[in-house]
C-alpha cells in the first residue's frame, strides 16, 4: 500500500510538471505571435498599432488572452496576464 501511494505521488508531481511546462510554452508562443503581428503591422503601415484590436483580423485572428499589447510614447510593450505572470 505504501509503494502504491508513493507511485501515485510521483505520477501526480510528474503530470503537474508537464502541465507547467505546457503553460510556459503556450505563453512563449503567444508572446512571439503578438510581437510578430505588431512588427508586421509596423512594417506595412510605418508605425505601431495604437492597440491590439487594430491587429485583428489582418494580423491576428483574435486578441491575445495571455498578453496585453500597450503602446506608450511610441514604444511597444507586452504585459503578461495570468497564467503567464506566474
Amino acid at each position: 500500500m505504501v509503494v502504491v501511494a508513493a507511485c501515485v505521488i510521483v505520477v501526480v508531481l510528474a503530470v503537474r510538471a508537464v502541465g507547467n511546462g505546457s503553460q510556459s510554452m503556450a505563453c512563449a508562443t503567444d508572446l512571439r505571435t503578438v510581437k510578430s503581428a505588431v512588427e508586421a503591422y509596423r512594417a506595412e503601415h510605418g508605425f505601431y498599432p495604437g492597440d491590439e484590436a487594430a491587429l485583428v483580423p489582418g494580423f491576428l485572428r483574435r486578441e491575445s488572452s495571455l498578453y496585453n499589447y500597450v503602446l506608450t510614447d511610441g514604444t511597444a510593450a507586452y504585459v503578461p496576464v495570468a497564467p503567464c505572470t506566474e
